[in-house]
């Protein structure tokens, strides 16, 4: 929504907010007349069924109360929020960031639906970031269906790591031969603008083929190829054309601008660079396997920094700590975790917006973030 829809919704909400009121104050003022007429009556039966109805209505009137309140706050929130511009988002990509994982949970969901959620999740332009994927399907399913579902699911992080790592290699090396160039003081010249430009023309030329491959059968397929693809594909494009434009407005002589362009180079790689993982809670006997959302993250949440082997016992696979390296793994902790519904889709810069929120003072005890449904 625009700022001017936001205003009108406010003035909405209030004028129904009011007019709830008087029609609330019209009808308590008529009950209360019947209800005086029917104890002059000794009508006590009707009184005690008047008092019931009103008792009912207040609760339905209190909600309604409630509800045009809380939407009130939030539109007046939504107001006086003021986005981080892009040049505050990049400070991000110029000092280190702490790690953020995003927990995807998933039970019996389509693989299609999966995939674009992990995909918009891996697509963060967020430096420093693990998806994993939570999958709670039944470990021993008993129809080939079930079988073929969670054999994809388990692979759709392999399946993404080969569509990413040849990009994330390339401008890592973009990266790194940027790097290289600052310490041979090779300094910023026009060419330099115009490398970072064809960078961002790769970067949509690629985003903009993933697009044209999906099917558009779906809504919810259309909404990810226009807004998970072609949207940052756009964006790349008017990246690349502005540096076009600082290239032939520059001179030779120009001081360098070395960390604006080290700050691009590193956002841009971090686009492609993502540890995908798969996590399955109900093949170990000693973790929870209650059937809810909740103990599905709270399993993972539970294991986080700590390094694991699995053991087999009498009742069936344990996951149990070891400081062995031989055999075990370690999964990460990270300071910053957010969690997103496997048929949700995250915009590529709703992870660097939501950790620098969380990164400002007074905002110390937030840690663990609930995407919205």
């Amino acid at each position: 929504m625009t700022a001017t829809q936001v205003r009108f919704e406010v003035s909405l909400t209030r004028t129904t907010i009011v007019a709830t009121a008087i029609a609330v104050t019209l009808f308590f003022w008529s009950i209360a007349s019947v209800l005086s007429e029917e104890l002059e009556q000794g009508n006590l039966f009707h009184v005690v069924e008047a008092m019931v109805f009103l008792l009912l209505v207040g609760f339905l009137i209190s909600g309604n109360f409630g509800y045009q309140l809380a939407r009130l706050a939030y539109l007046k929130r939504w107001l006086g929020h003021v986005p981080a511009t892009r040049d505050e988002l990049m400070q991000s990509f110029v000092a280190p960031t702490p790690l953020l994982t995003i927990l995807v949970p998933s039970y019996k969901e389509e693989t299609n639906v999966i995939r674009q959620t992990l995909l918009s999740a891996a697509l963060q332009e967020y430096p420093h970031k693990r998806v994993v994927l939570l999958l709670d399907n039944p470990p021993n399913p008993r129809t080939a269906e079930d079988r073929e579902a969670l054999l994809t699911a388990r692979s759709l992080p392999a399946e993404l790591h080969a569509l990413l790592d040849d990009q994330a290699r390339y401008y890592e090396s973009l990266l790194v031969q940027f790097m290289l160039r600052q310490q041979t003081a090779v300094r910023e010249r026009p060419q330099e603008y115009v490398a970072l430009a064809q960078a961002y023309e790769h970067a949509a030329h690629w985003f903009q083929e993933q697009a044209d491959r999906l099917p558009d059968s779906t809504h919810s397929d259309a909404w990810f190829a226009e807004h998970i693809l072609r949207g940052p594909a756009r964006r790349y494009e008017e990246r690349a054309a502005h540096w076009h434009r600082q290239a032939q407005a520059v001179s030779e002589e120009q001081a360098p601008q070395e960390r604006l362009l080290l700050a691009e180079y590193r956002s841009l790689a971090a686009v492609f660079q993502a540890d995908i993982a798969v996590f399955e809670r109900k093949r170990y006997q000693n973790l929870s396997h209650e059937l809810n959302k909740a103990m599905n993250l709270n399993s993972y949440l539970g294991v986080m920094g700590r390094r694991l082997h699995e053991v087999p016992h009498a009742t069936g696979l344990m996951l149990e700590d070891t400081t062995d390296l031989q055999g075990s793994y370690e999964i990460p902790n990270s300071p910053y975790v957010i969690t997103l519904d496997a048929d949700s889709l995250i915009l590529s810069d709703y992870a660097i917006r939501l950790v620098q929120i969380m990164e400002q003072p007074g905002n110390e005890r937030l840690a663990v973030a609930q995407t919205p449904y």
